[in-house]
């Protein structure tokens, strides 16, 4: 006969042995990953997890978004690159080095006085600057004589005091060396006035300018320098 003591033992140790036999089957109910072997037959684990529609779009907007930014990035290195390192063909290049041109003509001098600036548009009021947007137009390579694409650009001109006030048209054909344009010129704003510093566009439609200097002009019409 057994012990009261002995039976009420085994009493509770009876839960315990029913969960000990329901745990391999909750074991069983948890689906392992499912193993991918490469081609050295090595087998990794890879995840089933699947997106739901809700969690898709928000990651397209994630990868959007993150696109959007990143080509913001590129444009404003790509514009500030071209200020700080301008070419030939730039709009403030092309001011810059007419300018010089311009304030060191003797009629020039004459009518807007020693103390003249240029700026780019006018925005009215005390907005002028050097550093406002230079009005500019590109004319492709087929549409010019030389086939070179070309610079045009129109800029501001004033005297001392404001005493006069004139617009400078300048245009610069690609593969011309520094100091060199198409034309120069100074309209005066008041009477219409116009004066040419340089002007090129006859000798660049017939082809002939530049080939006796030898100098860039001349390998951008094709002509061999010296002759």
């Amino acid at each position: 006969m057994f012990s009261p003591r002995l039976l009420s033992l085994s009493r509770r140790a009876l839960p315990r042995a029913s969960s000990l036999r329901l745990l391999p089957r909750r074991l069983q109910s948890s689906k392992p990953p499912k193993q991918q072997a490469d081609a050295h037959g090595n087998t990794s684990s890879v995840s089933t997890e699947v997106l739901t529609p809700g969690e898709k779009v928000q990651a397209g907007m994630y990868l959007t978004r993150n696109l959007a930014l990143l080509g913001l990035a590129g444009a404003c290195a790509f514009y500030i690159g071209v200020e700080l390192f301008p070419t030939r063909m730039s709009p403030n290049s092309i001011m810059n080095e007419s300018f010089e041109l311009v304030r060191g003509n003797e009629s020039c001098r004459r009518l807007y006085g020693e103390d003249m600036k240029c700026y780019g548009r006018d925005g009215g009021g005390k907005r002028e600057g050097r550093r406002n947007f230079v009005e500019h137009t590109a004319t492709p390579a087929e549409l010019t004589p030389e086939k070179a694409e070309r610079s045009r650009v129109r800029y501001n001109l004033e005297g001392h005091d404001g005493a006069a006030h004139g617009f400078v048209f300048a245009e610069v054909s690609k593969g011309m060396d520094s100091g060199e344009f198409v034309y120069v010129m100074v309209q005066n704003k008041r009477g219409g006035a116009t004066h040419t510093i340089v002007d090129n566009r006859s000798a660049l439609a017939a082809g002939v300018y530049g080939k006796s200097a030898g100098g860039g002009m001349s390998a951008l019409l094709g002509g061999g320098g010296g002759k």
